[in-house]
């Protein structure tokens, strides 16, 4: 027996379980397998509310100096904080006990609200590359106010909303997936409304929004490409007459890279879960290893740790507002003088470090 048949015993991708009944499905899923998946998510889930609670504090403490763009990325790590603690703790929970606790109500709950978050940040990062597209391609004078980033919020959490209660109203439903110890939309039914459901929000809920993103970053790509070749940063002025300030366009290069980032790290945690959604509604779902149909999961569930380190890691200045707020004095740095680089490596203007002015 070699070791996917060890972890995998007698698994199906297929289980018909009766959520009302108790759920007894232990004997799909090796216990040693389970529980490293429940001591997995339980990490997640500690490193996500503390990683995104710090992020908000730290906004919170510096909001008289958070722009537009930055509101984006608070309502984000509300967002996966809100995962953090009204849905991981779920699957996590069951991966311990070795099968799905929580009963039908539990599993609606689970599957809309990881749903829900998971759709409401893949449009806020659409909004967030758009917001870059303009300000840095299109019209670099302008931005949107605090007014307009929180409608389209509200915008990204009202579509969101739409499509995750769907399933609680009879198009297609939420049932346990994977290793069965956590719940999403039944990607394996094979009524007319289960796949059209799931081709609809592939679509509008998955491909339209990376493929918004991936033309707004493409396009910021060129133009800089464009605009920056043969240009020094320390003298020479920008001749394009879109071209702003040489310190100005490294900041915003700065933030777009660092948005990049997260919106890399957001669409790998998520896409091989949403090809093999989409393997299981219009392909043959029996055929699908059993790795795949709880690796992709566990995977989508981890993307809300991501983005507080990347903060963390990519920008100084956060990086010395969050440390201000540490209670232990030996962590907090002094203000010192620093030197801006764009991520081509120019050199900017130096500045010292002072909350976390965006742009």
């Amino acid at each position: 027996m070699d070791t996917t048949q060890t972890i995998f015993v007698n698994f199906s991708p297929i289980i018909k379980s009766n959520l009302t009944t108790g759920m007894e499905i232990g004997q799909y899923f090796a216990n040693s397998a389970h529980t490293a998946i429940g001591i997995y998510l339980t990490l997640i889930v500690i490193l996500g509310i503390v990683g995104n609670t710090l992020v908000i504090v730290t906004f919170w403490y510096n909001r008289t100096i958070l722009l537009p763009t930055y509101s984006f990325i608070l309502a984000l790590a509300i967002v996966d904080l809100g995962m953090c603690i009204l849905g991981n703790p779920f699957p996590a929970a069951s991966s311990l006990s070795h099968r799905w606790i929580f009963g039908k109500a539990g599993c609606d709950w689970n599957g809309f609200i990881t749903f829900f978050t998971g759709l409401f940040g893949m449009y806020i990062l659409m909004m967030i590359s758009i917001d870059r597209f303009i300000i840095i391609v299109k019209a670099p004078e302008e931005r949107i106010s605090h007014k307009c980033a929180l409608i389209l919020v509200v915008s990204c959490g009202s579509v969101s909303l739409i499509f995750a209660t769907m399933p609680l109203l009879g198009w297609s439903s939420y049932t346990l997936e994977g290793a069965n110890t956590s719940c999403s939309v039944n990607w394996q039914g094979q009524s007319m409304g289960d796949t059209s459901y799931v081709i609809v929000t592939l679509i509008i809920c998955f491909v339209i929004p990376v493929g918004v993103m991936m033309y707004s970053y493409l396009r910021i790509f060129f133009h800089v490409r464009r605009t920056t070749r043969g240009f020094s940063f320390r003298r020479t002025k920008m001749r394009s007459v879109n071209m702003k300030k040489p310190r100005t366009l490294a900041t915003e290069m700065k933030i777009a890279f660092m948005i990049g980032i997260m919106m890399g790290a957001f669409i790998l945690s998520w896409s091989p879960y949403a090809i093999v959604s989409l393997w299981a509604a219009i392909g043959d779902s029996t055929s699908i290893p059993p790795l795949a149909t709880v690796l992709p999961a566990v995977l989508a569930k981890s993307a809300i740790v991501w983005n507080p380190i990347i903060y963390v890691v990519m920008n100084k200045k956060f990086r010395a507002a969050m440390v201000k707020l540490l209670p232990c004095s030996c962590l907090r740095q002094k203000k010192a003088p620093v030197t801006e680089v764009n991520m081509f490596g120019h050199e900017a203007e130096k500045h010292d470090i002072d909350g976390i002015e965006l742009s």
